[in-house]
């Protein structure tokens, strides 16, 4: 699943595309994948979708993405396990299965179409009226984004749970952003075993940990995202971050720090990759 770094970078490089250019027509392949208020299911879906909007801005809360056009209309993206955004200089329909939308662009006289294809179709798209409306009804639901943790945030969510480290911090709803990726890497970097309660973290701990989740999302961000499977740039350029995990995937392998073999084990449903050496479980 794209996280944090993959769908920033993918803002960022939609940004130098497609900002300024027209929404000229818009395709709908799968309008079952649209949560749209329209109460026209044909033209008013694809108004709401920006039809006959200038792109004004692109945003990103966690892992979800939002395209705003001039007048306000906004359309938020999350790209669930498989989803892509692909951008190409034609109107041509894509060869790809599974596009579920498109939007065909005109900026300087150039023709652009941005397709939205997810394969497993975990993923989705809603429209709104406004940013405001984003933020009440899909925005407001999401914790701090993984990228704004101030030191002290992690361990005000912390102080008072019982659950392991890893599972606060894949719930999206008090951190936005990280996913079973970069959870492990920066448990990894910090030392801390993945079933750690949390209330056990200490404030210096907890800081350690978000220095971390900081230092490791910046630098998947500056590699372009990690890519194991779907996951593509919108010219379609893979990510060169797994290339630097440390640990995630890495099970059975030795670590990179002190040569041990890497653990795995299920947290909350996810396979979880650590080290034994480096990152020890304390008894209480």
């Amino acid at each position: 699943m794209p996280e944090l770094p993959e769908v920033e970078h993918l803002r960022k490089s939609l940004a130098r595309g497609i900002l300024g250019a027209k929404v000229a027509q818009i395709h709908i392949q799968r309008a079952d994948f649209i949560d749209s208020t329209a109460s026209s299911p044909r033209a008013g879906r694809r108004s709401s979708l920006m039809n006959g909007g200038t792109i004004s801005g692109l945003y990103r809360h966690g892992k979800q993405l939002v395209i705003q056009c001039d007048d306000g209309r906004c359309v938020c993206i999350h790209l669930g396990m498989s989803g892509r955004l692909f951008l190409r200089k034609s109107w041509s329909p894509p060869e790809e299965l599974h596009c579920h939308c498109s939007w065909l662009l005109r900026r300087n006289g150039t023709r652009m179409r941005l397709d939205h294809m997810d394969p497993r179709r975990f993923g989705g798209i809603w429209t709104f009226p406004s940013m405001d409306s984003v933020i009440e009804h899909r925005w407001n639901r999401l914790g701090v984004d993984a990228l704004d943790l101030e030191e002290s945030d992690l361990h005000d969510r912390m102080s008072s749970s019982t659950r392991p480290v890893k599972t606060l911090l894949l719930d999206q709803t008090k951190v936005a952003g990280l996913g079973n990726i970069y959870v492990d890497e920066a448990l990894f970097k910090s030392g801390i075993h993945p079933l750690t309660p949390s209330k056990q973290l200490s404030q210096d701990k907890s800081i350690l940990l978000r220095n971390s989740i900081l230092t490791t999302l910046k630098r998947a961000l500056k590699a372009g995202g990690s890519t194991l499977r779907d996951y593509r740039d919108p010219a379609g350029r893979s990510g060169s971050f797994q290339y630097q995990h440390d640990v995630y995937a890495r099970g059975g392998l030795p670590c990179r720090k002190c040569g041990a073999l890497l653990d795995e084990i299920q947290v909350s449903g996810r396979t979880t990759t650590f080290c034994c050496t480096c990152q020890p479980r304390k008894l209480s």
